[in-house]
């Protein structure tokens, strides 16, 4: 598939990806901090591609900010016109997310509470866990 991003054409998904993750590792943002208006268009091209593009963009589009996921990870926030936003994986836009991986994040999210309330309860009760697999020391937040 060739996307169409900002007047840039790219011919293969990856090259696309190290585009965007560029934006994630720039020394220019903190977390929550909007990002300047050439990534905004950069992103907002992205979004057209996104399966939910309708539903994401609401009422219009504001602007885009970086911040933290529940899972610490890099993720970007679509932040509307009327105030209200959402999440947006970049990587929906660049590859539609088969059956089995949208069973799989369905799963996921049916247990998530559960899995917080755990590792609340592992971590309230132990001071240090290491992990069977790699013996790397465990913490709540990278875990």
């Amino acid at each position: 598939m060739i996307f169409k991003i900002n007047q840039k054409t790219y011919n293969t998904k990856e090259s696309l990806k190290r585009d965007i993750q560029k934006i994630f590792s720039s020394s220019e943002y903190g977390l929550n901090e909007f990002v300047n208006e050439e990534h905004k268009n950069i992103l907002n091209d992205l979004l057209k591609y996104h399966p939910y593009y309708k539903e994401k963009i609401g009422c219009g589009i504001l602007g885009f900010k970086i911040y933290l996921t529940k899972y610490k990870n890099k993720s970007f926030r679509l932040i509307r016109v009327d105030g209200s936003s959402t999440d947006f994986s970049y990587l929906k836009c660049i590859t539609n997310p088969s059956l089995l991986t949208k069973i799989k994040h369905c799963c996921r999210s049916a247990i998530n509470k559960d899995i917080l309330i755990f590792k609340d309860n592992l971590f309230e009760n132990n001071s240090k866990i290491i992990c069977p697999v790699t013996e790397e020391i465990l913490t709540k937040d990278f875990s």
